[in-house]
């Protein structure tokens, strides 16, 4: 598990001497922690990002990121009260709901950023995948459902028809494709652009296209709600205050990513384990764009229901109802 202090964060973006004059206190019996989490994906930095801005170091003795490595670990960081804050995957937040978890859906920050990648010529969509193997990451997760779905509107039974198998994340599969396990690959960025650069500084390039065409094409939809942000229901009641600091702070730090790429990428360097140079060229090619759940809704709840097409239990068993959106 990755766990990025306050005090380290601090150092990637203004150096030891700026960490230094704030650092993380010992904490005492009696002392406050709020827990931030996420993937290794970019929603990780804007929360990682925030642990930096004085509004958020002020909620607690210590603020904290860890980043979760499997949609299990995230349900276990918000049920056992180790995180009070997660970027997860929207259908994730609907099913913990949908299960009595106390949590609920803060916003939709990240609108698509799946991509297949191929080293073969006769790949170019995804009825082409008939006959072959693809790996991809997270079984069961967020980007198995997408595939799936869009699979299937296409006329594509991925059980029956591909050879699909599974890294545990998507860093493993990145290093898996790149050493020559697979040829065919479902990739989140940042991991897409290390995988194509890496991939032509060997001399073999990559044929690709990103999922989130296809559910346009599909949907006639320009944009799919895959990721946002989940609290805890108990905690955000209890501190209405500081949950307004909190969308805020998420609104400034996607904004920070937007338009600070190269002090966004030092920190993503950090957080994917990944070159700076490649976090930063593939910071152009995500759309961060901070949505309120009540505010994407309509867009969620169409969402939600082309996965309860495949089963029901991927959004829990129904749609949530008023008390999952936020504001």
């Amino acid at each position: 598990m990755t766990l990025i202090t306050r005090r380290s964060t601090l150092q990637l973006l203004g150096g030891s001497a700026a960490a230094a004059s704030i650092a993380t206190p010992l904490l005492s019996a009696g002392s406050t922690t709020l827990g931030f989490a996420g993937p290794p994906a970019p929603p990780t930095l804007y929360l990682a990002h925030m642990q930096t801005q004085p509004e958020i170091t002020a909620m607690a003795d210590t603020v904290e990121f860890q980043q979760w490595r499997s949609p299990d670990m995230l349900i276990a960081m918000m049920t056992n009260g180790q995180v009070q804050v997660a970027a997860t995957p929207s259908n994730t937040a609907a099913i913990l709901y949908n299960k009595g978890a106390k949590i609920q859906l803060l916003d939709i920050t990240t609108w698509g950023v799946l991509h297949l990648l191929t080293r073969r010529d006769d790949i170019t969509g995804l009825p082409d995948l008939r006959g072959k193997s693809v790996l991809s990451f997270f079984r069961g997760g967020m980007p198995d459902i997408v595939t799936r779905y869009l699979a299937a509107q296409q006329g594509l039974d991925i059980d029956a028809d591909v050879d699909m198998s599974y890294a545990s994340t998507p860093m493993e599969g990145l290093q898996m494709f790149l050493a020559g396990h697979a040829d065919t690959i479902i990739l989140p960025e940042p991991a897409v652009t290390a995988a194509i650069i890496r991939s032509e500084m060997v001399g073999q390039p990559l044929n690709g296209f990103s999922l989130q065409d296809v559910w346009t094409e599909v949907t006639g939809r320009s944009r799919m709600p895959q990721a946002g942000t989940l609290v805890q229901s108990e905690w955000a009641a209890e501190n209405p205050e500081k949950l307004a600091q909190i969308k805020a702070s998420i609104a400034s730090s996607i904004d920070w990513m937007n338009t600070e790429k190269d002090a966004a990428a030092v920190l993503g360097a950090e957080a994917f384990g990944l070159p700076m140079p490649i976090v930063r060229k593939s910071l152009d090619k995500v759309h961060m764009e901070r949505v309120s759940a009540a505010e994407a809704r309509e867009e969620l709840e169409f969402f939600f229901t082309a996965l309860s097409i495949l089963s029901p239990k991927l959004i829990g068993g129904q749609l949530p109802d008023d008390g999952f959106y936020l504001d």
